[in-house]
């Protein structure tokens, strides 16, 4: 039986820990009781009021939480059980990261993943999403002119950053192609997108516009999804091969998140289909939030995409494979150990 993701963003509830189960209480007086055992995810929106005991037992079984701010300039927090004992595969990785080749090799793999994806992602939006599953962006977006010649402009930048990447020597030669493929990409969507939603490009800390707000929230998530395999692999977090080494960033979890960002940036194109600018409220200090009824709809979608997660992949026949973000995950840290 899958487990379920419990989600909790009202400030009114208490969470105490009852035997075997989590109680649930409101201000309104209702109240659920979930047994641990159903329990696979935690997520916190905001300030709800949860027992110590609570994290403890999470934290036993193994059940990560991710702890999200109510507001924009906060930064989230992940809970749940330690790296595992396996210390032969850490070991493995300090000796990949002193080796320049292994480092470049594994940063031209992620990225290569990363911008296929992003440029697959493109071709889908500008012909009409043929394979379905960009179906809703597809049809809150008209595709003028202007459109498809910012797709055409796209398209060729992306191809010619793949091609740069494919004979870069450095590491930071192919930041480099990274930054302005991402430049490409999220320009193309200021084009695309309507400007109801007054996208300009990416930006955060705090997100300035409802897109950039569920982008950001959308990595973050992501970002717990890898956080709780690369533990179970006995994985540094903090020793990253793309993202260098810096205090109190996890770096291998930037990394493995590169390529399956432009799955993020799919659900995000297919989600504001369902929301309207009337689901975010905006403010000088906490930037753009989505709202408590937004939140509704975006978690139920959010946990649906997350079983068919789609790979974006130039070289398929349909250019999209399907699987849960779990295999992926999983599938993304194997592959980068094997170029170790």
């Amino acid at each position: 039986m899958e487990k379920m993701t419990l989600i909790e963003d009202r400030r009114d509830t208490t969470v105490v820990l009852d035997g075997k189960a989590l109680k649930i209480k409101h201000a309104d007086a209702t109240m659920q009781r979930i047994p641990l055992g159903m329990v696979g995810q935690v997520i916190v929106y905001g300030s709800p009021q949860v027992s110590c005991d609570v994290w403890r037992v999470l934290s036993e079984l193994g059940v990560a939480a991710v702890l999200l701010p109510s507001r924009g300039t906060g930064a989230s927090a992940w809970l749940g059980a330690g790296i595992s004992t396996s210390i032969m595969v850490r070991i493995k990785q300090y000796r990949a990261w002193n080796d320049s080749d292994v480092k470049l090799r594994v940063v031209s793999w992620l990225l290569q993943g990363k911008i296929t994806g992003v440029r697959t992602l493109l071709n889908s939006l500008t012909h009409n999403g043929s394979n379905g599953f960009l179906r809703q962006a597809i049809q809150s977006v008209k595709i003028t002119n202007r459109v498809t010649k910012a797709g055409k402009k796209s398209n060729g930048v992306l191809k010619e950053c793949l091609h740069q990447l494919g004979v870069s020597k450095s590491i930071d030669s192919s930041r480099g192609v990274e930054g302005a493929a991402a430049k490409e990409w999220f320009g193309f969507l200021a084009v695309f997108l309507s400007k109801k939603w007054k996208f300009k490009g990416r930006n955060r800390r705090p997100p300035k516009d409802p897109v950039n707000a569920l982008l950001s929230l959308s990595y973050t998530l992501l970002m717990s999804e890898i956080r709780k395999e690369v533990n179970i692999r006995g994985l540094d977090p903090a020793l990253g091969f793309l993202h260098s080494p810096y205090p109190g960033r996890e770096s291998l979890i930037l990394d493995i998140a590169e390529p399956l960002r432009p799955g993020v940036d799919a659900f995000v194109l297919n989600i504001i289909g369902e929301l309207s600018p009337g689901h975010f409220t905006t403010s000088g200090t906490d930037g753009c939030r989505i709202s408590k009824e937004g939140r509704k709809i975006y978690f139920f979608a959010w946990e649906e995409w997350k079983k068919k997660w789609p790979i974006l992949d130039l070289t398929s026949e349909d250019g999209l494979e399907v699987q849960s973000l779990k295999f992926y995950c999983t599938k993304m840290i194997e592959g980068m150990v094997g170029l170790w």
